[in-house]
């Protein structure tokens, strides 16, 4: 295969081909040992002889898959099982040919950067030393000589430039690949030279690499940004090292940013130059370095990139009307890239913690600015970021913001100029509603119930508008807000006053579902929708009982047009999340309304082999038969269905097939037969589940659903073997997490059960070993549990074991089960104390 793509004569798609087939290849086999079915042992010395050298000479479309195959190798051999790579890649590193230089350099950075996301250890630390060792010096030489080659600018063409710089940006990323785990001695002792061609480059220009296009960053904004990134993981990580150069590197990134237009092609160079001053302007540096204790620096950064970048541009108002689901994305609460208004907020936050003194008032005065042209939607949408970008501290996912800037009168704010905003008609001034939706969202911790709470139908009325954003950011909001819940002494308790507002909430329900058939109204498939529709039936229980059935017709109606073409996993996750909250309210008044609608829906999800959506289809049939009086025919048909090797090979299947087995438990009067002819079935699906450590607390649900359902006599014959399983489990693999779930499994056994049988089982499997089980498996996982519903089960548990004989004649081990007995019922401290 490699010799045809080094073959002259070879017809270029037959090239491309083989190369995808062979990155494809490495892909499959190469992490499989050769004696079962992966790559054969002289095949693999001779891919890793030939395969660089290759992929330095093909043309670019090859090299880009064979660049990948390299890149999967070298994360499984390199450097144990490659030790010649490395020196392959200085040899080509020296190469007279700049293209060969600039393969060689991608390639070390494509083998490097899975250090950005190691965990330190000692073994990575010795890799790193080999590398250094081996690549430093051709790393430097490298570097300084693309450096002055860049500079002379003699060059035979605009191609020659733009590889050279490319190499650069290369040498660029390897540099950060090296440094981010520590600072090694090398690059500490060579830091003039690297950090002299740093700023030179900050500042360089060349009109052969700007690019016409408007939204794609050139070789030259890619380079820059990259440099700031360099000097961001120094001004973070290596403060003593980079002080004497970061008053010159915030000036000439400050001078680089005021110099950006608000083209999107600048966009990652400017997000990038932001995270920088963000990162330098919150360590505090001596006073003769500190470039933001100088008079003004802190009010040019503020008025001159700040304010600059938190207003909206053209294109940004573009993707509002016609790309409202990318708008969305980058502009919604929690979202994670890196746009230029997030950078600002971000970069005003940073400096906040050293300076927030200085830098409030000054922000509040353009605030004030901005408010003055309330009239101008784009300026109250800054206005209103920009207070967000002041007032927000510390935020988590569950309240919003929960730490504030004091000097911001949040509350203040949102009354006088964000809670009018949501009055009149909702199809007018979409920016300012959307601003405002999004205000109260991210401060709904901050803002009082007596005020939040009356907007509620204001808030809701904005799910009907036309404008897909403001309609999401409604749903958003009114989800957020219902989520919300504040700490009593009687527990967990919802922040909004429900029952005024439950037959606005229950409304709301139809015209959300009415938007999401009708395409979204802009954004189809949105997740933030159903995680409404969801949320509103969560909170109001069987206050919303009169609308469960007509929304799980209409849902069902949905996902049967989407299992079609399904497109957002978010989405399909929400929608049955909604069903399935719709059907919990619906049962069991309703329970052969829902079945209606819910089963043929299932069954043509199993039949069809939705693989997305089968694993939620197993949840809603569970909870359909949970809910109902009788075992319908499909069930019947169902089960042995159920019970196939192959369904549960696919994981994502597994806990939806648990929650279904655990309801045909439930109905085992019903269905006793079946299910004593299934047990040693079932028993072996829960030892298949049990070898996967993700889903291994799914096997213990089934275990326990078994213990708390089922009549013992229809599993009392298997029962020693589960023991058995269970045990050997633990000898493999003792972890706190494991003896905690056997600890429960045991605990609700022993409870559920009027015999005292355990104690004979396990005296079975080996004499004297239940003394020790309980001593130092179940004791000790008691004392791990957390919630009140596991205490419970392990309290009642540990009353009945106390009254075993191995226990009760042993007065240590009855000493150690009073101690647990003082957890379990909150008397005793986790560190042994008494309350």
């Amino acid at each position: 295969l490699l010799q045809i793509l080094q073959h002259a004569q070879a017809p270029p798609h037959v090239k491309l081909a083989g190369a995808i087939y062979f990155k494809n290849y490495v892909r499959r086999k190469w992490d499989i040992p050769a004696g079962e079915g992966g790559v054969p042992g002289e095949d693999r010395a001779v891919i890793k002889q030939h395969l660089l050298t290759l992929m330095l000479s093909v043309e670019k479309k090859l090299k880009h898959q064979l660049g990948a195959a390299l890149e999967l190798i070298a994360d499984s051999d390199f450097p144990a099982e490659w030790p010649n790579l490395l020196t392959e890649l200085v040899q080509h590193s020296e190469s007279s040919s700049a293209a060969t230089r600039l393969g060689a350099m991608e390639t070390a950075h494509s083998i490097f950067k899975k250090y950005r996301i190691a965990q330190r250890c000692d073994d990575l630390l010795r890799e790193l030393q080999y590398v250094l060792k081996t690549f430093q010096m051709c790393h430097l030489k490298s570097f300084q000589a693309v450096c002055q080659t860049i500079q002379a600018g003699q060059f035979a063409n605009e191609e020659d430039l733009k590889t050279h710089v490319e190499l650069l940006i290369a040498s660029c990323q390897v540099f950060y690949s090296l440094n981010i785990v520590d600072i090694p001695e090398h690059f500490e002792d060579n830091r003039t030279a690297y950090f002299t061609g740093f700023l030179h480059f900050l500042t360089f220009h060349n009109e052969a690499l700007k690019t016409k296009q408007s939204d794609v960053p050139g070789p030259l904004e890619q380079l820059k940004a990259v440099i700031c990134e360099n000097l961001t993981l120094y001004a973070t990580k290596y403060q003593e090292e980079f002080e004497p150069c970061v008053k010159g590197c915030v000036q000439t990134i400050f001078e680089l940013l005021v110099g950006l237009d608000h083209s999107e092609k600048y966009d990652y160079l400017a997000t990038s130059a932001m995270n920088f001053l963000g990162c330098a302007g919150a360590t505090q540096w001596q006073a003769k370095e500190n470039p933001f204790v100088v008079e003004g620096t802190l009010q040019k950064i503020c008025e001159q990139v700040v304010l600059r970048n938190i207003q909206l541009r053209d294109n940004d108002l573009e993707l509002f009307t016609d790309n409202p689901q990318e708008f969305v994305r980058r502009d919604a609460e929690g979202a994670d890239q890196d746009t230029r208004r997030k950078c600002a907020m971000d970069l005003v936050k940073s400096l906040a913690k050293l300076y927030e003194a200085q830098v409030t008032p000054l922000l509040a005065g353009y605030a004030q600015a901005l408010m003055a042209q309330n009239k101008d939607e784009r300026s109250k949408d800054a206005c209103i970021f920009l207070v967000t970008a002041m007032a927000a501290r510390g935020a988590t996912r569950a309240r919003g913001v929960s730490i504030t800037n004091d000097l911001v009168p949040i509350v203040d704010f949102f009354q006088q100029h964000v809670a009018p905003e949501l009055q009149g008609d909702v199809n007018s001034r979409p920016l300012a509603r959307a601003a405002s939706l999004k205000f109260l969202t991210m401060f709904r911790s901050q803002i009082p119930p007596a005020v939040a709470g009356p907007l509620i139908p204001l808030i809701c009325g904005h799910v009907r508008t036309s404008h897909a954003v403001v309609h999401t950011y409604a749903c958003n909001c009114i989800e957020r807000l219902l989520a919300v819940q504040d700490m009593t002494p009687q527990g967990p308790k919802p922040r909004l006053e429900l029952g005024a507002v439950k037959d606005v909430l229950v409304a709301t329900v139809g015209p959300i579902i009415q938007i999401t058939v009708a395409g979204g109204a802009g954004i189809p498939q949105n997740e933030y929708s159903m995680r409404c529709v969801m949320r509103i039936f969560q909170c109001l229980n069987e206050g919303a009982a009169g609308i469960a059935v007509p929304t799980i017709q209409q849902l069902a109606a949905v996902m049967q047009a989407v299992s079609r073409n399904p497109i957002n996993p978010l989405f399909n996750h929400y929608a049955f999340e909604a069903i399935a909250t719709a059907v919990k309210v619906a049962v069991p008044a309703q329970v052969d309304a829902a079945e209606q609608h819910l089963i043929p829906l299932c069954a043509m999800l199993l039949e069809q082999q939705v693989t997305d959506f089968m694993p939620y289809a197993f949840q809603i049939l569970g909870l359909l038969l949970d809910g109902s009086t009788t075992v319908k025919p499909i069930f019947m048909q169902l089960f042995s269905r159920i019970l196939t090797p192959e369904l549960w090979k696919f994981q994502a299947n597994i806990p939806g097939l648990a929650r279904l087995i655990g309801a045909y438990f439930h109905k085992h009067a019903q269905i006793r037969e079946p299910l004593m002819n299934s047990i040693e079935q079932i028993l072996a699906r829960v030892q298949f589940v049990l070898q996967m450590r993700r889903l291994e607390s799914t096997a213990f649900d089934m275990i326990n659903a078994m213990f708390a359902r089922l009549p013992f006599e229809l599993y009392q014959k298997f029962f020693p073997t589960l023991v058995t399983v269970l045990l050997q489990k633990l000898q493999a693999k003792k972890s706190a997490a494991l003896s905690k779930s056997i600890a429960h499994s045991f605990s609700l056994f022993t409870h559920i059960h009027q015999d005292l049988v355990l104690p004979q089982v396990v005296e079975g499997v080996q004499a004297g070993l239940f003394l020790n089980i309980v001593q130092y498996v179940w004791l000790p996982g008691l004392t791990a549990m957390r919630s009140p519903a596991e205490k419970k089960v392990g309290a009642l548990g540990l009353a009945k074991l106390m009254g075993a004989q191995q226990v009760a004649s042993n007065p240590t081990v009855v000493a150690l089960c009073v101690e647990a007995f003082g957890h379990l019922l909150g008397l005793v401290s986790a560190n042994g104390k008494d309350f």
